[in-house]
């Protein structure tokens, strides 16, 4: 809507007035004090007073245009502090940071505000890491599991966070939809993710045990299973719970660090024997098991049912942007992968040596042994020559193949992007729109590229939270 604006929240909603139409924008920029007046796409100025620009408030803008998309109004704001949910009802926050949602009304010719409405005492929270699975000894009941922030209500059980505080919930549903228990985990740090895929930081294992990967804040943080056992915290922590199906705990591991573990990830992954796997990337130095695991690397660890260590396994100086480990039917680990690394320079990992591209965006694909040793490994764009790659979001086998959902992404200068094994893919889009896009493919254990199909998008790329499910 806007040109020279970077915003970290933006909403907008349209209304027809007549044979017009009146745009409202409501935003954040996460770069405030860098311009202060912009070019709306209708052709009107939009001009932020001297107090928004030197602040890190949110504001409102009520843009006037035909239906040819031509300035009729300017503008300017009408409104500060206020922000949209995300079912699009506008927001204030009190003292004590509770959001109460209220109605703003403007007469749409001098942006006036004729009257505001609040609706007290209403409370709203957010719902985000939501984890849904059917039990294998019980198919009509599922797990569930979700990271509240503010005020909610999970199942029956009132959550009463304030902004900007989370828990993670988990439950047993019935077939009646009845919560059968809950555990949760207060105060924990809902702004760290989990190495890149929503569907790794929990799992269920064949006997309907569930492995989830949590982030405690500080000391204030804790975990109760079903049973009222209490698990207290006191420091930064990445903790892995195990619970039974019927919500109580069995074993609980950690990671901790002297430094800050923000770009720190983790996963939990069950191999065809029932035994976890723990994949994670490290920025900084981290401890494990009385172990250390030295920053700017990858580990992946192999534990028993019972929480012990069988190994961990490090590679050192090895960072990725993303990491998407996969068993096939014969319970070989895969891994694909796209790696932070300088161009041109091999990878060299366990002997196994991976050309990588004069550019240095590469797309991996490893296979490891039993002991978590590269024995096997292909670089999609080993030749690449320009700046076009592709990277996954999450990896499924189907029995037979690795079957990938990811994004292609291609410099704006070329009509074509790349896909896997340098595959020129056409774009449906202009040359100068399009950056992004979706893609799905299928790939042999041996590498060997079976098909990809595009999903065309106008630079729109999937997020680090979609998944890929196989049906039966």
């Amino acid at each position: 809507v806007t040109y020279g604006i970077i915003s970290s929240y933006f909403s907008t909603d349209i209304r027809k007035s007549n044979n017009n139409f009146n745009i409202l924008i409501h935003l954040t920029e996460r770069i405030r004090g860098v311009i202060s007046e912009y070019t709306n796409i209708n052709g009107s100025m939009t001009t932020l007073p001297n107090d928004i620009i030197s602040s890190n408030e949110s504001y409102s803008l009520l843009l006037k245009c035909d239906t040819n998309a031509n300035a009729i109004g300017d503008g300017q704001v009408i409104n500060r502090g206020t922000r949209m949910s995300s079912s699009s009802s506008m927001y204030t926050k009190t003292d004590n940071i509770i959001r109460i949602f209220g109605t703003n009304i403007y007469n749409i010719n001098s942006n006036a505000q004729i009257a505001h409405i609040e609706k007290a005492q209403s409370n709203g929270g957010g719902i985000s890491k939501y984890f849904s699975k059917h039990l294998k000894s019980a198919k009509d009941e599922m797990f569930v599991s979700a990271l509240l922030e503010a005020k909610n209500n999970f199942f029956g059980t009132l959550v009463n966070n304030n902004n900007k505080q989370y828990s993670q919930y988990i439950t047993r549903l019935s077939v009646d939809g009845q919560a059968k228990w809950v555990a949760r985990f207060d105060n924990i740090n809902g702004e760290l993710t989990e190495l890149n895929i929503s569907g790794d930081f929990v799992t269920i294992d064949k006997e309907d045990n569930l492995y989830i990967w949590l982030n405690a804040l500080d000391s204030s943080s804790k975990f109760t299973d079903a049973a009222g056992t209490v698990v207290n915290y006191s420091e930064p922590t990445k903790a892995l719970i195990k619970l039974n199906k019927d919500g109580k705990l069995l074993w609980h591991k950690k990671i901790t660090s002297d430094f800050d573990l923000v770009n720190t990830g983790c996963a939990i992954r069950i191999d065809n024997n029932g035994d976890p796997y723990i994949f994670g990337q490290a920025y900084d130095q981290l401890n494990f098991e009385n172990q250390t695991i030295p920053g700017n690397a990858i580990f992946i660890s192999k534990l028993t049912k019972e929480g012990a260590v069988t190994f961990l396994k490090i590679f050192e100086n090895f960072p990725v942007f993303n990491f998407n480990p996969v068993f096939d039917s014969q319970n070989n680990l895969y891994a694909f992968l796209e790696p932070v690394h300088e161009a041109q320079i091999p990878y060299n990992l366990d002997g196994i040596v991976i050309p990588s591209n004069e550019n240095g965006l590469d797309f991996l694909m490893l296979k490891f042994n039993n002991n978590a040793n590269v024995i096997w490994g292909k670089n999609f764009y080993a030749t690449n020559t320009n700046y076009s790659y592709a990277w996954s979001n999450d990896v499924a086998y189907d029995g037979t193949d690795f079957v990938l959902f990811g994004n292609l992404w291609k410099n704006r200068s070329t009509t074509n992007y790349l896909g896997l094994d340098m595959l020129e893919i056409p774009s449906a889009y202009s040359i100068n729109e399009t950056r992004y896009t979706p893609f799905i493919a299928k790939v042999s254990p041996s590498g060997v590229v079976a098909w990809q199909k595009i999903l065309d998008a106008n630079t729109s790329s999937t997020g680090a939270y979609t998944n890929i499910m196989l049906d039966e």
